[in-house]
């Protein structure tokens, strides 16, 4: 019992490390080639559009926001032993918000729950094992199956019954009336 307690003590706080060390992030990346993972996106622009009116001498200036397709960005959210939940937006091509919620006890108080579990039920197995065990000599009290040894002639004819006590040997512990 003592190595089984021993393995479970070490297997939970392997769990147990592994589910507080959790980490979740999202990278962006400036840089993008084609090994980059992450999603594709642009950076907003402000494109000014001026259309001239030479009759009236003056010229109509409108503003316009759209995508700068002169620089490819990425953004690849990953997340170990964590829960992570990034929002991305876009409008036209661009980036226009950026969130992220990261929880990294979820998966940690999971793991816990789930070792809860499993220790109530390794603990369970352990208690019906001692229940047996200590029934066990209850058990050995009590008095063995009897066997018989019937000896038949070749006519077929029963010529000798014997109990466990004539014939077993005096080494098994049958006990002998």
């Amino acid at each position: 019992m003592f190595i089984h307690a021993s393995f479970l003590r070490q297997w939970l706080c392997i769990v147990l490390a592994l589910g507080i060390t959790g980490c979740a992030e999202t990278k962006f990346y400036a840089n993008v080639t084609p090994d980059t993972n992450g999603i594709r996106y642009y950076l907003p622009a402000t494109y000014i559009l001026i259309k001239p009116d030479y009759t009236k001498g003056e010229a109509n200036v409108t503003y316009w926001i759209g995508p700068d397709t002169a620089a490819l960005y990425a953004a690849d959210p990953y997340a170990f032993a964590s829960t992570n939940t990034t929002e991305l937006q876009f409008e036209r091509g661009y980036l226009t918000s950026a969130s992220s919620q990261i929880d990294t006890s979820k998966v940690a108080s999971d793991a816990i729950a789930a070792l809860g579990d499993l220790a109530k039920a390794v603990l369970t197995t352990a208690a019906k094992s001692a229940q047996l065990a200590a029934a066990a000599p209850a058990r050995e009290a009590e008095k063995p199956p009897q066997i018989y040894l019937f000896v038949v002639g070749t006519d077929g004819k029963l010529r000798t019954l014997f109990s466990p006590q004539v014939w077993a040997p005096a080494n098994t512990g049958t006990q002998t009336k």
